[in-house]
């Protein structure tokens, strides 16, 4: 893996992380409201905008440690649950959090993960107890994908589409 195409990957990820930043700075919107959603067999069939964050953070969170772990010779203390039920914890487990207070958890996650990926020692990123481990890019391309699902699914609820 060149450091182009992780450069590449990290930038595509901090466009999505930017854009999903966004849909939680928008003034006089209720992150509140309910979602419907089925869309992933994973998730319950309602959410709020708050529990895409809320989501996204429990996620990011994780990576993050993970990423800074291996960087730092430690060994990672992965998810060891379903997923379907580390989604489930990771928004149960932020109810309590406000939304600017996850936004700042998501945005010191995002600075984590960016001075860690380009350590060379990394090779692969453990995602869960159960499922294969990644590379960098591949990692980074996951985080990706995730804010920009859960981007569109908030969006589409705000706009009602």
């Amino acid at each position: 893996m060149g450091n182009t195409e992780l450069l590449s990957a990290l930038i595509r990820e901090q466009f999505a992380y930017e854009q999903f930043k966004k849909l939680y700075q928008i003034k006089g919107v209720d992150y509140s409201k309910v979602i419907q959603t089925n869309s992933k067999d994973y998730l319950v069939r309602e959410w709020t905008a708050k529990d895409y964050l809320s989501d996204i953070v429990y996620w990011h969170e994780s990576f993050a440690r993970n990423i800074s772990d291996i960087s730092l010779n430690r060994q990672p203390n992965v998810i060891r649950l379903s997923l379907r039920e580390a989604t489930k914890q990771g928004v149960d487990s932020n109810k309590d959090s406000s939304v600017s207070q996850l936004l700042r958890r998501l945005s010191k996650a995002q600075k984590d993960i960016e001075s860690h990926v380009f350590n060379d020692k990394i090779d692969v990123i453990p995602y869960r107890k159960g499922s294969r481990e990644y590379n960098r890019v591949e990692y980074l391309d996951i985080r990706t994908s995730e804010f920009n699902w859960h981007f569109w699914a908030v969006l589409q609820s705000m706009i009602k589409i």
